[in-house]
């Protein structure tokens, strides 16, 4: 007996879509940027659209200490309560310790960049309790006083180096990757911040994953770039105003039979409805075929 194998390939069609920040129609922040598409792009029926983010590239002008991690200090005694705010701006340990000595009332802080540990002591006779801080690395209420004129030492090591990794959302067409809860997110991709303040990060993705997206066309693109607590990238500050680009590819995708097949590029499957400044409207297939 004798078999005959059929393998339908896997079809597909692609496009670039090239953001610019400064060219957004809507800007909400420096990072939460929406674009509206003059040409919209449509998925024909049977076929779903699968997007990916393959290239970035982001100014590093984000400071390490912002709105978003700057309410730093909280300090409680027996009869006052005291929350003090660091401005934003790039600071070393040291330069945190002597900010907090100086202007947050009634401590004084050290830094011991051998152990990467803050140590604080209250400076009036009453007893103290700074509240667990992450940047600090007051892991629970740190008693203090004055009266031993001892410093006491938090518990774990400071972490004030900022963000490791930039988080680009796309909020509109329908993402369901999982964050660490398991909950689905709105999250694409997560970009390494691999060069130091002031340079700018050329991502160029690596693994050509693509997401699979619920939206059936697109004619809007919403993204906001956020921290892994889902903070706005630098706080209120953000970019400082300066501008980042991204550039998405759309596939059309339609599988059958054996899904492992090499795809084969073919621009039939995905509808774009062109509009001209000329009175009619014309909508195409693709540039080579007319509907």
């Amino acid at each position: 007996m004798s078999y005959i194998y059929i393998y339908i390939m896997v079809v597909q069609s692609s496009m670039k879509i090239f953001l610019e920040s400064k060219k957004a129609s809507q800007s909400f922040s420096d990072t939460h940027k929406k674009f509206s598409l003059t040409n919209v792009i449509k998925s024909k029926h049977g076929y779903k659209m699968l997007l990916n983010i393959i290239d970035a590239e982001i100014p590093i002008s984000f400071f390490n200490i912002n709105s978003n991690n700057n309410a730093v200090i909280d300090i409680f005694g027996t009869t006052d309560q005291t929350a003090y705010n660091i401005s934003g701006g790039n600071y070393t340990g040291t330069e945190i310790a002597t900010d907090l000595s100086n202007n947050a009332p009634r401590i004084s802080v050290t830094y011991d960049t051998a152990i990467n540990k803050f140590s604080f002591r209250s400076s009036d006779t009453n007893v103290r309790k700074i509240k667990a801080n992450d940047m600090l690395g007051v892991s629970s209420d740190l008693d203090i006083n004055a009266s031993s004129d001892i410093f006491n030492v938090a518990q774990n090591q400071a972490n004030f180096g900022g963000i490791r990794n930039i988080y680009v959302k796309i909020k509109n067409l329908g993402i369901h990757n999982l964050n660490s809860s398991g909950i689905y997110s709105d999250i694409i991709t997560k970009i390494p911040i691999d060069k130091d303040y002031g340079g700018v990060i050329n991502y160029i993705d690596q693994q050509n994953n693509f997401q699979i997206i619920d939206a059936r066309q697109i004619s809007e693109i919403e993204v906001e770039l956020i921290d892994r607590n889902g903070n706005p990238l630098g706080g209120d500050d953000g970019l400082g105003g300066l501008e980042w680009t991204l550039t998405l590819l759309v596939i059309g995708h339609v599988a059958h039979g054996e899904r492992d097949q090499t795809p084969v590029l073919d621009m039939n499957n995905i509808d774009i409805d062109i509009k001209r400044e000329i009175p009619d409207i014309c909508g195409l297939y693709s540039p080579y075929y007319p509907r």
